[in-house]
Order: structure tokens, then C-alpha cells, then sequence
């Protein structure tokens, strides 16, 4: 019946388009009760031309002589303290009666108020939001974008409570994936509303049903220029996919919000997504295959992430940072199957799946990082450095989204190979879902555990060894299994100096063990001229010069002039996966069987 009900939808063509009205939440979501003694909610929206939204909490005291409030320092998803305090202004608080009260500041993001012989506390304040990202939030004269950890504050002993939020604003609509009951959107607690963001204008919505499982894709910001339908129907076949991979689906309505301001991102939510991009995504294929790649890595997350998470990631301590090694599984895996499942849903030819997996290939084996932090070191540290990066970065760390994804293929091949195509790493998702989804959580031992259940000893210490060491890579048993090779290149011609620079010739890079950094040149400098000639325009300038030769480097650096002999190196190979010719018919049908779902 599921197999059936996909392929219907798909048959069916364009899903409908329609306006969301502001009672959708009431008939797509099942009624909840209000409760009394909820953390409630006012926004008001009078300076929204402003970037201002102000916000009135209140809270029951439960006979408390004094009640601390709490703003997130950080928020799910995005691992890196970002003070959303440092938005907040004019705190001030009374009682039930409008009477002031006393409130102090009592750390960076918190507020206590006294509440002495008082039945409840409000708290007013007002937060700035223009920040046109994923991870903050963003009001303006035409739409708002609400992420919770930037706008809510809390009572820090109660977060378990039922929280709930009314909003007073002059846009057309306003869209959350949560319920609604009268005016509110309601959460049953503190995380649920952090894990729903709110979009307030007028989106072009589409909506689609899979098995009984609504979809709405909601686009500010596309004008004329993006196509709606056609993004919709893509994200139906995608969703539809994804739908028919995992063991169930944890959510009767999912939300994609798609922000189209002219800047990227992605941010996963429980049942939710907000994406932002351009409104030209439509019309170019590469950018229109890396807007549906960010939502299938959104959306799968609502699984791998949200619900199947490391145990470090919930419940959440808003204030301070949550150490997981284990972000090589939750982002790097899903970075994996954001492309596989688009090829899968016939969104992507094998030809682009190889050259997606070519450039996940290529940013590990061109990062030397790769040779002092393990995939393990780079998921505890993503607090410092992932989100931290400088001029350093890639010779000292690496990303657990590209290797995560490396490792995600080669271990795939392994349990395929191991198996004899009968498991696969889908079998890995699913088990280690089935076991650890929900409150339970995994370990990073209970995932290895998974691995050797499917795919046997060998498979648990491969992923082991990529996860937790840093031995290169080895490609050829998975080259082997699906009929794959390395393009071959010329020896090439062309001399190499080993720097990134801005269009005026400073240096912004200096890659390790290139021959820039042998020969001591550094961030910061200006090149000028090479043996003497003028460098022409914002260009490297090495034309004539062979790989082997030794050029004099006029540079400026701190404003003094001097020279640098370089030797200069061969130009990096491009690693580019394609079918090998001589691959073999058993290793034809083991690729199309791990693109075609099953």
C-alpha cells in the first residue's frame, strides 16, 4: 500500500497550491488542551519596520519568593554560543496587576525577579532581529522569521511546562509547525518551541499529502522568479523517498520554510525545516540541484538528528556547550544521503551523484587537516573551530560533513561487499533508528555495535578506524564493488604556489606543505611581481613557468617590500570519480542498486 501511495502521488502531478489561511494549524493539527498554568507569550510587532519585535512572558510563581528567567546562549543544530542576549533590550517586569516589579541581571543571559507574595510574573522586553540567517531571527516590513532560542525567554524551572504563544502582527499570515488552540500556537514545552520556528508574511504554499502525511512548502521572497510548482513537485518525489527509507515517520505535518533572501543555510527542526537561498534557484540546474540537496539534508534530519541524535543532544542545556564526538554520523551521513536520495527520487542522474560524491572526495583529499584531527576530534571541537574558522582552518581540521559523507560511501561498499548486496548502511540507519530513536539516545559504542550487527567485525573497525584515527582513506575496495575509478590525469604543465587571495592580491591561505608555505610566505602579504614582472589583475600570473622552477616573489607584508624564493610545485589533481570501463557487469548492478531505492 505505502509502494502504491507514493507512486499515486507522483502520477498525480503539481501538488495543489493554495494560501495558508490563519486557522490551517487548527484543522491540520490534532486539538490540545490549554494549560493553566502554561509559560505564555505576547509578541507585538508595532516596530517590525524597525527589526524589532517586543515580547511579553508570564509565568505562575508557585509561591517563589523570586522567579529566573532565561535566554539560549545557542540553538540546536548550530554548534557555536552565539549571546542572542546581546539582542535584548528594556527588561522590565511586573505582577498580574501591572504593578513593577524588581528584575536584576544576574548573568549575561539571565533575569531575576522578585516575586514575593505574588501569583504570577510578566517580564516585557524587546528583541532586535535582523539577522538574515538560519540560525537568528529576521523582522521586517514585508515578512518575519522567528527561530526561538533568539526571541524566547523562559522560566529556568519550569522549561518542562506547556508553552504557548499569541502573536499581534500585521502580516497576512503566520506559519509554525505546532499546534494551534483559539489564538495560540502551542508547544508542550520549552524544547518544542525552540525546535519551531515561526513565519509570519504572506508565503506562495504548497501542499501535498503522502500517506497521510501532510507537506507545505511556504516561499517568501520567490516573487516571479522562482518556480513554486516545480520546486513543490520535486520536493513531493524527495519526500515521498525519504518517507519510504526510514522504519515510520514522527510527524503528521512537516513545514519546509523557504526564505528566499539571497543568502544560504539550512536549519533542521523537528518537524520543520527553514531554508534560505535565492529566488534564481529555479532557473539554473546546478543551483536549482543544490536548493533540493539542502532540503533533503534538512528533511532528513527530522529522522537523523532529530529523533535518531547522540545522547549529549538532549535534553538540551540552553546555556552552555554539548560535547558530542559523534557529528561525523548526525551531519556527515546525512550529507551522504541528501544526494543519494535525491538520485534515488530520479532528482539527480548518476552522472551528477558521481561528480556530488567527486567533490566531497576532493575536500577531504585536498584539506591537510585530514592529517591531525579525526572525524571524532572535529565533532567534539565543532564548538572552537568548525564554526570558528580562519585562515588556518584547513590545515589543522577537517569537516565532519564532506569526510562524514566519504565515510558514510565507503562504509556502505563495505557492508554491501561484506554481505554480498544482501545489507547496506540503509540497514544501519534503520536498526540504529529503530533502537536509539526518541529519548533513548546513542553512544558513539552503540553505533559501532549497529554496524557490526549488519555488516560484521570488519565493517565496525573500518568505521572506527575513519572515525577515530587519522590513516588516509583507502578507495579501492569500494572503486572495485561498484566499478569505479579515478579519472586519469595529464601530468600537468601548469606551476602551482600553493595560496588563496583576494581580488588585490593579499593572501587569505596558505595551505600546508604547498610551496608558498615551504618558502615562509604568509596571510596578510601582497604580492606584488614575480622575477621582476608585475602581477597583472587579481591572477596567480604563472603562465610559462613549469612545475620544478624557482621564482622570485616581490611582496609586501606589513608594508615593507621583500623577496621570497619559491619552488614552485605541480598543480593538485582533482580527484573525479567515473565508471571504469573495464568494470564488470556484477559491479554495474551493484552501483544501480545502490541508486535505485528499495
Amino acid at each position: 500500500m505505502k509502494r502504491f501511495a507514493i507512486f499515486a502521488l507522483l502520477l498525480a502531478g503539481c501538488p495543489a497550491k493554495s494560501r495558508v489561511p490563519h486557522d490551517a494549524g487548527v484543522r491540520e493539527a490534532p486539538a490540545v488542551e490549554l494549560d493553566p498554568d502554561a509559560t505564555t507569550y505576547r509578541l507585538t510587532f508595532d516596530g517590525h519596520r524597525q527589526h524589532v519585535v517586543d515580547v511579553q512572558v508570564a509565568v505562575p510563581t508557585d509561591g517563589r519568593d523570586a522567579v529566573t528567567f532565561m535566554m539560549p546562549t545557542w540553538t540546536p543544530g548550530s554548534y557555536l554560543v552565539r549571546e542572542y542576549a546581546r539582542h535584548v533590550e528594556g527588561v522590565r517586569a511586573f505582577d498580574d496587576s501591572g504593578a513593577p516589579l524588581s528584575v536584576e541581571k544576574v548573568r549575561k543571559n539571565r533575569w531575576r525577579v522578585d516575586a514575593s507574595g505574588r501569583a504570577g510574573v510578566k517580564l516585557t522586553y524587546r528583541v532586535y532581529g535582523r539577522d538574515l540567517s538560519v540560525r537568528g531571527s529576521f523582522i521586517g516590513a514585508d515578512f518575519a522569521m522567528l527561530n526561538g532560542a533568539s526571541v524566547f525567554v523562559t522560566d529556568v524551572d519550569h522549561l518542562d511546562r506547556q508553552h504557548r504563544v499569541r502573536l499581534e502582527h500585521p502580516y497576512p499570515e503566520a506559519l509554525a509547525a505546532l499546534p494551534r488552540a483559539d489564538a495560540w500556537f502551542v508547544a508542550k514545552d520549552f524544547d518544542a518551541l525552540v525546535d519551531a520556528p515561526i513565519l509570519l508574511g504572506q508565503p506562495d504554499t504548497q501542499t501535498f499529502d503522502i500517506d497521510g502525511t501532510k507537506y507545505v512548502l511556504a516561499t517568501v521572497g520567490g516573487d516571479d522568479d522562482f518556480d513554486t510548482e516545480r520546486a513543490a513537485t520535486d520536493v513531493a518525489k524527495l519526500a515521498a523517498t525519504q518517507q519510504a527509507f526510514w522504519p515510520g515517520t514522527p510527524f503528521d505535518r512537516y513545514v519546509f520554510m523557504n526564505v528566499l533572501v539571497e543568502t544560504g543555510g539550512g536549519l533542521e527542526h523537528g518537524a520543520s525545516t527553514v531554508v534560505m537561498g535565492t529566488r534564481f534557484a529555479t532557473r539554473d540546474d546546478d543551483a536549482y540541484r543544490g536548493w533540493l540537496g539542502v532540503m533533503s539534508h534538512e528533511l532528513f534530519h527530522a529522522w537523523n538528528g532529530k529523533r535518531l541524535r547522540p545522547r549529549a543532544l538532549g535534553p538540551f542545556d540552553y546555556e552552555n556547550e554539548v560535547y558530542t564526538e559523534d557529528l561525523w554520523f548526525v551531519e556527515g551521513f546525512t550529507s551522504y544521503y541528501d544526494d543519494l536520495l535525491l538520485a534515488r527520487a530520479g532528482l539527480m542522474t548518476e552522472a551528477q551523484w558521481l561528480g556530488a560524491l567527486s567533490k566531497n572526495i576532493e575536500r577531504v583529499q585536498t584539506r591537510p587537516g585530514r592529517h591531525h584531527q579525526s572525524l571524532a576530534e572535529a565533532s567534539y571541537d565543532a564548538w572552537i573551530k568548525f564554526y570558528r574558522p580562519d585562515e588556518n582552518a584547513h590545515n589543522t581540521s577537517v569537516s565532519y560533513y564532506s569526510q562524514g559523507a566519504v565515510v558514510a560511501f565507503l562504509a556502505d561498499a563495505a557492508i554491501r561487499d561484506a554481505t554480498r548486496g544482501r545489507r547496506s548502511l540503509d540497514d544501519v540507519m534503520r536498526e540504529a533508528y529503530r533502537q536509539y530513536a526518541g529519548e533513548v539516545g546513542f553512544s558513539s559504542e552503540a553505533l559501532f555495535d549497529v554496524f557490526e550487527a549488519v555488516g560484521g567485525p570488519a565493517v565496525r573497525d573500518l568505521v572506527m578506524s575513519m572515525v577515530r584515527t587519522t590513516r588516509p582513506f583507502d578507495y579501492d575496495d569500494a572503486f572495485d564493488f561498484y566499478g569505479l575509478r579515478f579519472a586519469k590525469n595529464d601530468k600537468s604543465e601548469s606551476a602551482y604556489l600553493g595560496v588563496e587571495h583576494s581580488k588585490d592580491n593579499v593572501v587569505t591561505e596558505v595551505l600546508r606543505g604547498t610551496p608558498a608555505y615551504v618558502a615562509g610566505i604568509e596571510v596578510g602579504d601582497e604580492l606584488i611581481a614575480y622575477d621582476g614582472d608585475r602581477i597583472e589583475g587579481a591572477g596567480r600570473d604563472l603562465t610559462g613557468r613549469e612545475p620544478g622552477t624557482k621564482v622570485q616573489v616581490l611582496l609586501s607584508r606589513r608594508r615593507k617590500l621583500r623577496t621570497i624564493e619559491v619552488k614552485l610545485g605541480e598543480v593538485p589533481r582533482r580527484p573525479k570519480v567515473e565508471r571504469a570501463p573495464s568494470a564488470s557487469t556484477l559491479a554495474r548492478r551493484n552501483l544501480e542498486a545502490l541508486l535505485t531505492p528499495r
